[in-house]
């Protein structure tokens, strides 16, 4: 027939343009009509859903379909899409493609259907054209040979035959019908046949459990591929044994075809020996590519199949099958044995486990040996150990908890401090309940809800959050997740990994930070006013007091001035005067200036000044002061000193505007290298609230003088009895 119009569908087409650049719709139908509609080929176009969207002449007489019809459904009768279908590939990876997708009986023939489907692109669209081959299975030429067979051998084929013959495994070669040609001695021994099995059907000699789909089997084997399915056969001694056949397509060098069938079969007490293909070509690999080395030996002490591994420990240390010689009887009696080896660079110590190994057909032994390098293991024990002491140290530094989340929220493979930050032991907490958010702080539930189940929509997804949890003895502390989901091969979220940090000692660090920045800028403003207030103070006693004087003294020169005769004794007068006009500002310099920094401080020490500052309150105010000082001067540095001067000074304020007292008792006493002043007075007495309050500004001043130099202040009070203030600052 002729395929010279495929050139136009493909996609690796030298033409530039596509089909519906050129034709579309009913003309791409007419066109497809005008080439194949007298064909005597069955050919079909289908779309992407499998549905018929046009048909030739010879495919509407040979198959019955309806409209809408799809593919599979003519084809098989059935409601999924062919498991060979190559039209999948046709829609997937535009490429043309085919296969056997179905099996069936014509008059005693078997047919096998051929399907080549050509990927086409109409509007953008993915349709498959595809063309419908049949091809018939040969009845097989038989020749009576000998009891096992019944077919010409060929010399390629003896070989084959003696191979199956010595199997431990049960073979039947049967032709494309599935008639029986050959059968193995092990077959032979577990079927034990008591009538003539050649030339039967291979399905009549099992007796199958069940009806097996063999027009699947058969489409599969067109295909050259192998077909594995597991059923129950009947033996000679009527029982019904669990089987898993491999059907194997193979093709002599004349194209004969037969179809090798192995059977995998179950021992007598009923344990399965060996695997399906998929299992057995796993089971193949870990041997290979395993960490362990494995060798096997016969009875004569050959080594008939060694893996890489064990290849390795042989060229590496050249005495190490000696040694496992010297061993055979330990290793065997007790299972396994360490042997040590050495070579020139380094000595090894190795586990060697042995296994003894009898064949079902021709009752040869063999021993099997798996060897492990324990150094290997010892190291990496090591590796685990410093792994594990490093994890313990990072969870005890910085209080963590390791776990998965489920998606009922429910936590597993918890490590860490769980108990330490939740207050719940893990026994009693895991799998219970709402899991981890049950927990979460009922102001941050939502929050966190939203957070988890965000995670479970997105793959590859992570995040940082935090948020408060309540312990199990009702207190709320801060932590911090960090989250990852976990995906398979397909992308479905699988669990979430989490790691939670206790915050609670950070975030109460950073609101003490807060506050302490925002006590500072009141502090800042509390110490602004009362400059303000000094220098409107001092403002005042320099216009009111010092311009007053000096105003009368400029009054009294003018009127000296003015007289041009004045008597001595006038005179006398009137300088006089003056005299004690300038005493007086002299004495309000001073007393301005002892107020900015009292010149006692400076000349006589801190004893002095303390003694002067409370004379000049009790002057000022009334207040009766008892003072008990030091007979002796402390020697005290200047930055020190003025510290203890001026908190005496706001201890003395506070007392004057707050207190209602009328006695202050003021001492001062070196205990070991501190000095402490203490100034107790008898009034009303300060509450406790009001010590920390953040309006008092001038205790919290005095605080911070006092940590500037390492000092400290503490305050009590007793409502009606009076407050006590005690500063203490080391003189060293």
């Amino acid at each position: 027939m002729n395929f010279g119009f495929l050139k136009i569908f493909t996609k690796n087409s030298n033409q530039s343009e596509s089909i519906d650049s050129q034709t579309s719709g009913n003309g791409l139908l007419n066109l497809l009509s005008s080439l194949y509609e007298s064909q005597n080929t069955p050919v079909y176009l289908i779309n992407s859903n499998y549905e018929l969207v046009w048909a030739n002449k010879k495919f509407r007489e040979n198959f019955s379909f309806s409209k809408d019809s799809k593919c599979y459904n003519i084809f098989l009768k059935s409601s999924t899409i062919c498991q060979n279908c190559p039209s999948i590939v046709a829609f997937q990876k535009n490429q043309p493609l085919d296969k056997f997708v179905a099996t069936h009986e014509d008059n005693g023939t078997k047919v096998s259907l051929q399907v080549f489907a050509v990927p086409v692109e109409i509007d953008r669209q993915i349709f498959s054209l595809n063309f419908v081959l049949e091809k018939e299975i040969p009845s097989p030429k038989r020749h009576e040979t000998s009891d096992n067979a019944v077919f010409k051998e060929s010399p390629e084929l003896n070989k084959l035959l003696f191979m199956f013959e010595n199997l431990s495994i049960p073979i039947i070669l049967t032709d494309l019908n599935f008639n029986v040609l050959y059968l193995n001695k092990t077959f032979k021994e577990f079927l034990n046949p008591s009538d003539k099995v050649l030339n039967r059907s291979l399905f009549d000699i099992c007796n199958f459990k069940g009806k097996l789909p063999i027009e699947e089997i058969s489409t599969r084997l067109a295909n050259s591929e192998k077909v594995v399915f597991t059923s129950e056969i009947s033996s000679h001694a009527a029982k019904r044994i669990p089987v898993t056949i491999e059907f194997v397509p193979i093709q002599s060098q004349d194209s004969t075809e037969y179809i090798v069938s192995l059977f995998y079969l179950t021992t007598e007490d009923g344990v399965r020996t060996t695997f399906e293909q998929e299992q057995y070509e796993i089971f193949t690999k870990l041997i290979e590519n395993g960490d362990s080395g494995i060798f096997v030996q016969n009875d004569l002490g050959q080594i008939v199949y060694h893996n890489d591994k064990a290849g390795k420990i042989f060229k590496e240390f050249p005495e190490f099958l000696n040694e496992v010689l010297k061993h055979k009887e330990q290793i065997f009696r007790q299972g396994q044995t360490q042997i040590t080896v050495a070579n020139s660079n380094t000595e090894n110590t190795f586990l060697v486990e042995g296994y003894s190994i009898k064949t079902r057909s021709t009752r040869v032994h063999y021993h099997a040996y798996v060897i492990d390098d324990l150094t290997q293991f010892k190291n990496i024990e090591q590796e685990l150990n410093s792994l594990k002491q490093t994890l313990a140290k990072v969870e005890r530094k910085t209080k963590s908890v390791l776990f998965k989340i489920d998606s009922n929220f429910k936590i597993t493979d918890v490590t860490g401090s769980f108990y330490e930050i939740t207050g719940y032991k893990v026994e009693e907490f895991v799998g219970k309940g709402n899991g981890w958010v049950e927990i979460v702080y009922p102001d941050d539930y939502f929050r966190v809800q939203n957070n988890f189940s965000e995670m479970f929509h997105f793959p590859n997804l992570s995040k940082t959050f935090e948020y408060r949890i309540k312990k199990a003895n009702g207190e709320i502390v801060w932590v911090e997740t960090f989250v990852e989901n976990v995906v398979d091969s397909r992308g479905k979220i699988l669990y979430l990994d989490c790691i939670t940090f206790d915050i609670d000692e950070q975030k109460q660090a950073e609101e003490r930070l807060k506050s302490s920045q925002e006590e500072m800028r009141n502090l800042a403003m509390y110490f602004e006013s009362l400059r303000e207030e000094e220098k409107k103070k001092l403002a005042f006693e320099i216009h009111d007091e010092l311009g007053h004087i000096l105003t009368a003294m400029k009054l009294e020169l003018s009127w000296v001035l003015k007289k041009k005769f004045l008597r001595e004794e006038v005179l006398h007068e009137k300088l006089h005067k003056m005299i004690e006009m300038i005493d007086s500002m002299i004495r309000k310099v001073r007393s301005i200036s002892s107020q900015l920094r009292p010149s006692v401080l400076d000349h006589f020490g801190i004893t002095a000044a303390i003694e002067w500052q409370a004379k000049e309150f009790q002057k000022q105010t009334a207040i009766r002061c008892r003072l008990n000082l030091p007979k002796q001067e402390i020697q005290l540095s200047e930055a020190k000193s003025i510290v203890v001067f001026r908190v005496f000074q706001e201890i003395l304020t506070n007392i004057a505007r707050h207190a209602n007292a009328t006695r202050v008792d003021i001492h001062l006493d070196i205990e070991g290298n501190n000095l402490v002043l203490t100034v107790a007075d008898n009034g009303k007495g300060i509450k406790p609230e009001d010590i920390s309050a953040k309006k008092s500004l001038g205790i919290f001043g005095m605080k911070e003088r006092a940590r500037s130099v390492n000092g400290k202040l503490t305050i009590s009070g007793v409502s009606n009895i009076g407050t006590t203030v005690t500063l203490t600052i080391p003189i060293n």
